[in-house]
């Protein structure tokens, strides 16, 4: 729990460092000159991306490395790998964090910034601490702890002390924690930093919690929440009452944690920290279930899940996804819970391990169960007529006993004749259950296929970009680009199968809005200039379908994007895609430039058109070109499959 807590401590002071005013959007950065200003334009960017999604921080920190490199320079560089390292840190990839912490620390020792490095080296401790490693973290925190007492900032000594009391708790060696924690203490009052004074007062109450004196801990929050709450900031007293739910909650004071825990989220909504409501929220789900309020439970944590997907927050979409496996399973609704155990386990990068197979089987088991018990019901209540029968049979005169002899001949061979059938039926529910599994393991698996293609296209696509940081030659740098859009185009298209639940088909609206979203962006589409009009029908096809259509479409919009507009002060690009008399009509249209005279798509040798070409006979399409102020490139495809 403390690891969790000291975790909460990092990232809030690092969002409470997030400028406040309006950030700029990716159109506006893009039509900028390429100089510095555009590289910290782009990081700026990136830094604001964090409070809604750890992806978009990684991705506009690589556009500004990527552009600094390109004009060399070297603190935009650094920053850069910075911004990406924090948003690997978010995102719970720890390894590429300290990687790329790694370049911003060597650039910091090369230009002899002494204080930036002690800097780096304490996030870098704190990476390596969530890793486990706590021997390699306290390596930093000294080499920190170093600097700072030859420099005598008596301000970052006291933070480094922090760190070292922090870890030294997490290894359980209390002593040397207190001596630490309590030093960090004194060092913020010394030089009168009140802020951090009661910010360490919260750390100090996590280290009594974790010392297991929940009184103590609490006696400590509440004093350090006394000052948040009349001098701010606002992301302190959220983590005061943050912690201060979680010792309540650990020792089952149930009102008191709902109540600390209801504060932490209205400061976390109000300052937009969506990693912190889910988890609010996930723990706000956990009381109502130990309350007995298990439909409030499932609410909660259902909406949890929908934050922690709009943020990419694997773990906590895996822990959201379990605990709805665990409260749908108290309210015996078996399917439900299973379905949620599956995207847990899916999400664990796991296929089935020794205990979702164990988990699954006892869903199974009860689920078949449930069934076998109304059979046997219904078959009580049967004999229990026949036993009646039986009785009046025997009260009647002895006339009739050769009747009640040929009624109980009946009913024995009626009871073999249904213990045949019901070992029958229990062989058959065997079987299917065997299928199920199965199928389930196939689904699963598919998945997983549909995630690692795409993950080793991305590879692929990575290090195409990588590459081509390193050519100058214009046209090459442009076939490694178009080369890279092609294989996202097709990367795309497994990403949606495995995000879907229909994973035998892509939704082409879904997938035409991201594909020419990526494209503008790869490209640096000036979207002041060139407008996109998209009207996309949201037909579910086929892979074998989505696949070479996605292809023709990259390769239609990226020539309009590059030589429709050439010389022209302003643009639109239309995109159609309809279902239509029983073929798809793709409809691609500028009112650019338009080509050349005498083009002929049979027989030009761009590479581009001639995979258009080869896709279309693949798709037993017609194409169909017409220049008419611009150019309208019409496919009408005859051989596709819906899913």
């Amino acid at each position: 729990m403390l690891r969790a807590l000291l975790s909460l401590s990092f990232v809030l002071y690092t969002l409470s460092m997030t400028a406040q005013d309006a950030p700029p959007t990716p159109k506006e950065i893009q039509i900028l000159p390429d100089d510095s200003a555009k590289v910290l334009a782009w990081i700026r960017l990136s830094n604001i991306s964090q409070r809604t999604s750890f992806n978009l921080m990684i991705d506009y920190g690589d556009s500004a490395l990527v552009l600094a490199e390109k004009i060399q320079f070297q603190r935009g560089i650094a920053l850069a790998h910075s911004q990406i390292g924090t948003g690997n840190f978010y995102g719970g990839n720890l390894d590429q964090a300290l990687l790329h912490f790694q370049h911003t620390l060597d650039y910091y020792r090369s230009i002899n910034d002494s204080s930036g490095a002690a800097r780096l080296l304490n996030n870098m401790g704190t990476v390596a601490r969530l890793h486990g490693h706590n021997d390699t973290a306290m390596v930093y925190f000294f080499e920190a702890l170093a600097i700072r007492e030859a420099q005598g900032n008596l301000n970052e000594i006291a933070y480094t002390f922090q760190r070292i009391g922090e870890t030294y708790s997490m290894m359980e060696e209390y002593e040397k924690s207190e001596e630490y924690l309590f030093k960090a203490l004194d060092g913020y009052r010394e030089v009168g930093d009140t802020n951090m004074e009661h910010s360490m007062l919260l750390n100090i109450g996590a280290y009594f919690n974790q010392k297991g004196e929940p009184d103590s801990a609490i006696n400590y929050i509440r004093e350090a929440l006394e000052f948040f709450e009349v001098h701010g900031p606002p992301s302190e007293a959220a983590r005061g009452y943050y912690n201060l739910g979680g010792i309540y909650l650990a020792v089952n004071n149930l009102d008191s944690s709902e109540t600390a825990y209801r504060k932490a989220l209205q400061h976390f909504e109000s300052l937009g920290q969506t990693m912190y409501v889910v988890g609010s929220g996930l723990n706000l789900a956990e009381i109502a279930f130990k309350k007995g309020n298990t439909g409030e439970a499932i609410r909660l944590a259902a909406s949890a899940k929908v934050d922690a997907e709009k943020i990419s927050s694997t773990g906590q979409l895996k822990l959201a996804h379990f605990k709805l496996y665990i409260y749908y399973k108290a309210q015996n609704k078996f399917r439900e819970a299973l379905e949620h155990r599956e995207a847990h386990d899916a999400i664990n990068d796991s296929l089935r391990t020794i205990e979702s197979k164990a988990a699954v089987a006892e869903l199974e088991k009860k689920y078949q169960t449930e069934k076998s018990e109304k059979e046997l019901a219904e078959l009580a209540a049967t004999n229990a007529m026949n036993e009646l029968a039986l009785k009046k049979q025997r009260n009647r005169q002895n006339v009739q006993t050769a009747i009640t002899a040929l009624i109980l001949l009946s009913a024995v061979l009626l009871f073999f004749l249904y213990r045949n059938h019901k070992r029958s039926n229990k062989t058959l529910q065997e079987k299917n259950a065997i299928i199920q599994t199965s199928l389930t393991d196939k689904e699963v698996l598919l998945k997983e296929i549909h995630h690692r293609v795409k993950n080793n296209l991305q590879f692929i696509s990575s290090l195409l970009n990588l590459q081509a940081r390193h050519v100058a030659d214009p046209n090459t740098l442009a076939m490694l680009t178009e080369g890279k859009n092609r294989i996202n185009s097709m990367a795309l298209v497994h990403q949606k199968l495995y995000q879907e639940d229909n994973l035998k088909g892509v939704n082409m609206k879904d997938y035409i809005e991201n594909l020419l979203e990526s494209l503008e962006h790869s490209l640096k589409v000036d979207a002041n200039r060139i407008e996109v009009d998209a009207q996309i029908e949201p037909i579910v096809l086929d892979i074998d379908t989505a696949t070479p259509i996605g292809l023709v479409l990259n390769e239609l919009i990226t020539n309009a994007f590059k030589y429709a507009f050439q010389g022209e002060a302003s643009g639109v690009l239309h995109v159609r895609f309809k279902e239509q008399d029983s073929h798809l009509i793709l409809d691609v249209r500028d009112n650019g430039v338009g080509l050349p005279t005498g083009f002929d798509l049979g027989t030009t040798k761009g590479f581009g058109f001639e995979l258009v070409h080869s896709l279309a006979q693949k798709l037993k399409a017609t194409v169909d070109i017409k220049t008419n102020e611009g150019v309208i490139v019409t496919l009408t495809i005859k051989s596709f499959k819906k899913a």
